[in-house]
């Protein structure tokens, strides 16, 4: 009989084959980041804090099985229409997290994106935000030029008075992208009170809410990308 060896997983990008062994891998993590992660899963990690509420989304059997094992699992059954915001919401009407020490809700891509596991997390401070790998290269959707539904809905909360402050032209001090992004219940609160929940309810109703932009060749709802920018402006009106 012959014994048959376990080949090394590889994966294919720019015309080449890596796999974990291979020089120039460290290429991949910066160009690559989803191919990265495969050639170096996650490690486990399966004791987890129950003062730690900090969710990780799933939609299906893929997206379970890249679940991080320190993280509470949260399923949907689809992508909502505010995708995680929607989610966001969800679990501060629950209120389960009000005699936590920290509360998120991050996406089942979260390693595949930051190359972080739930064991990297050092808990410190009232946030701890996330960069995804690659990202930033991008401006906050509030001033893409791109986005003219984005730019829409800035003016449109401006003209609103939605905020006591000005969307158009905002400068933040750092962007933190989706929902990359840990804090304590009480900043879990105010931001959910007084900017999330706010901005959903305007918009409802408006043919905004329903829009879409092109992003990397498909069709996505415009909301998302206003809502993926409103944490950075709650940070930098906070200075936190």
């Amino acid at each position: 009989m012959i014994e048959q060896k376990n080949e090394p997983k590889k994966v294919y990008w720019n015309g080449a084959y890596y796999n974990a062994l291979s020089k120039d891998v460290e290429v991949l993590k910066q160009q690559a980041p989803h191919l990265y992660a495969k050639l170096f899963p996650r490690t486990e990690y399966k004791v987890r804090d129950e003062k730690i509420q900090v969710y990780q989304i799933f939609y299906d059997k893929h997206s379970f099985e890249n679940l991080d094992a320190g993280f509470i699992p949260y399923q949907t059954k689809s992508p909502p229409h505010n995708f995680e915001n929607d989610v966001i919401l969800d679990i501060w009407r629950k209120r389960d997290w009000v005699n936590a020490k920290y509360v998120g809700v991050l996406s089942w891509r979260f390693y595949e994106k930051t190359l972080l596991s739930s064991k990297d997390i050092r808990y410190k401070g009232k946030v701890i935000t996330f960069d995804c790998v690659g990202y930033d290269v991008f401006d906050h959707p509030f001033s893409r030029k791109c986005f003219t539904s984005v730019n829409e809905m800035v003016q449109m909360a401006d003209k609103a008075k939605l905020f006591p402050f000005k969307l158009d032209r905002y400068k933040v001090k750092k962007n933190v992208w989706c929902n990359y992004w840990i804090a304590t219940p009480k900043v879990f609160d105010d931001y959910c009170t007084n900017y999330l929940s706010k901005a959903i309810e305007f918009f409802k109703g408006t043919d905004l809410y329903d829009r879409t932009e092109k992003h990397r060749d498909k069709q996505y709802l415009s909301m998302t990308f206003f809502l993926e920018g409103l944490f950075s402006v709650y940070l930098t009106e906070k200075n936190l």
